[in-house]
């Protein structure tokens, strides 16, 4: 089956059967976190991952998500970029709804600073330049 239409039954399946969809989900994050391009697979993934933890949420499973989330993290960890994605989901159980458009320009903003001290460090600069 074609990832993209497990996105969709994923997404369809999910609003009647929550655990259902948990699951699809679940089967599509490797696939996302593996495939694209550069941090276009990881706003992905983390989409995956975030819309797993709305589910959780409106079945009232919060520690049910906490331990995939952990378990993701593991899985991934190598995987710098997308942990620090995964980092913004501390919102999880606290009531707040926050955008995944905004959660990734936070994480752009913070990776774009990061490069712009690493671009800067003086050390760099004396061994490159």
């Amino acid at each position: 089956m074609a990832t993209n239409m497990w996105a969709t039954m994923a997404a369809v399946r999910g609003k009647t059967h929550p655990h259902d969809g948990i699951a699809l989900y679940h089967r599509l994050l490797p696939i996302a976190a593996e495939s694209g391009t550069r941090n276009t697979r990881y706003e992905e993934a983390f989409g995956i991952v975030r819309t797993i933890g709305k589910l959780r949420a409106e079945l009232k499973e919060h520690a049910e998500f906490a331990d995939e989330l952990a378990s993701i993290r593991q899985t991934y960890r190598a995987k710098r970029n997308l942990i620090k994605l995964l980092a913004v989901l501390g919102w999880v159980g606290q009531g707040r709804n926050l955008s995944l458009r905004r959660d990734c320009d936070r994480f752009r903003r913070g990776l774009e600073r990061s490069n712009n001290n690493f671009r800067q460090s003086p050390t760099l600069s004396r061994h490159v330049g």
